[in-house]
């Protein structure tokens, strides 16, 4: 129980920050044919990201944070993650090509203070000591997407990666330099995940596991496809281990879980809801033609929210798009996480962090079903109300929780109706 006084406060989950990713496909082409990739139809294209079009990204990321800078008095962050395809198979002149344009874009001490940061997502299959060399010059973030058992994440030719990829991971490890890894769970990995759960303990850095999400009709999922059931029970399991083992180290999606289920068990609402008239758009997707997208939503026009190749952001933000997008949340919040007993502890958030095609059905296909498993799971541990108001710290309510029966918080200038978020101001 100690262990979980002291881990809620750490992990508020979801408040209102001033910070923000911009999660950029710089190339669609990819080394490895892994079976449930959303870019299946595009890994062998060896087109990227004109450098004109990145410059007009950077230029909309410092025209964004310095807005909200004036705006709030406060200084925000912006991590620029780099994603694929596979980043690592760009040509490594282009990746110093567009550094060397971010250090033109912005103070040399935004990358300092850390108020810039890039991230990038790579399989690692292949990185040459010159590419680990610039990552590690130029500071950059490294998230390995790994599911430690075979199954899934193949090579061109249809042959297993991980003895390769984790040989990678010591290299890193013996470099300095700390990966987070990226797991989905998948019937692969469901089958395995006390394997899976030991590798990642064994690490102990934060990672994130990610269900299987929707993508082209084209993906080979044999081995792979797994019903929500499947998947669900998975997660439980690796919980209930990560649970007894005191929360050893921060595993999205357990942590914003947790948090979740015990404000609620408290009778704690959010002083947020997740709602982008109020908060802004905490993550942006720039497809390689400019395209521009919420996390989670297919790269079809539908659902498209401009063109930074033709668009200010602020052209994007003011258009019938952008309100279609809202007036979509807007349904979907309405239909799915009002009428859910953990609304105004989760704040409508974990419906939107999802591709596990829950939108489009009206339902709520993981994080509600987990809810409910972890609060009988507490339960059952002896965790109640009154033993959790005996030890849960004040610092949550100044994290912004209030009692459920409370107004909805809003930050000031939030509603877009009348002003835009100060994110977005």
């Amino acid at each position: 129980m100690s262990s979980l006084v002291e881990y809620l406060p750490q992990r508020g989950g979801f408040q209102v920050d001033l910070a923000r990713e911009w999660v950029i496909k710089a190339s669609k082409f990819c080394n490895l044919r892994c079976k449930y990739c959303y870019e299946w139809t595009e890994l062998g294209e060896r087109e990227r990201m004109s450098l004109s079009l990145w410059a007009k990204i950077l230029d909309t990321i410092r025209e964004l944070s310095e807005r909200t800078e004036r705006a709030t008095g406060l200084a925000p962050t912006d991590a620029i993650v780099w994603h694929g395809g596979e980043p690592t198979a760009l040509p490594k002149s282009y990746l110093e090509d567009v550094v060397r344009l971010q250090r033109e874009k912005f103070p040399q001490a935004w990358f300092e203070s850390g108020r810039i940061k890039n991230r990038i997502q790579t399989n690692l299959y292949a990185l040459s000591d010159d590419k680990l060399e610039f990552l590690k010059r130029n500071d950059f973030g490294i998230g390995v997407s790994f599911d430690v058992v075979p199954g899934a994440r193949l090579d061109t030719r249809g042959a297993p990666t991980e003895e390769r990829v984790l040989a990678n991971v010591r290299r890193l490890e013996a470099d300095g330099i700390t990966p987070k890894f990226l797991v989905v769970i998948a019937a692969h990995t469901a089958q395995s995940i006390d394997h899976v759960y030991e590798f990642l303990r064994e690490h102990g850095q934060p990672c994130r596991l990610l269900p299987l999400f929707d993508g082209p009709a084209e993906r080979p999922l044999d081995g792979v496809a797994a019903d929500r059931a499947t998947i669900n029970l998975a997660l439980m399991h690796m919980f209930r281990r990560w649970f007894e083992d005191d929360c050893p180290f921060p595993i999205r999606l357990f942590d914003e879980y947790l948090t979740v289920v015990v404000l609620k068990m408290l009778g704690l609402a959010r002083g947020f809801r997740y709602d982008r008239r109020m908060i802004g758009d905490k993550i942006l997707v720039v497809n390689l033609d400019g395209r521009v997208y919420q996390p989670c939503t297919d790269y079809s026009d539908e659902f498209a929210l401009g063109n930074l190749s033709s668009q200010s952001i602020d052209e994007i933000f003011a258009s019938a798009r952008y309100d279609r997008s809202l007036e979509r949340d807007d349904e979907i919040r309405r239909a799915v996480c009002e009428p859910c007993e953990y609304f105004g502890a989760c704040g409508a958030k974990e419906m939107f962090m999802v591709n596990d095609g829950g939108a489009s059905q009206r339902r709520c296909m993981t994080a509600q079903p987990l809810f409910r498993a972890i609060e009988q799971y507490l339960r059952e541990q002896g965790v109640n109300a009154r033993m959790l108001s005996s030890y849960v710290p004040d610092a949550l309510q100044e994290l912004g929780y209030s009692g459920s029966d409370q107004p909805e918080g809003r930050l000031p200038n939030g509603s877009r109706q009348s002003s835009p978020a100060p994110c977005q101001a």
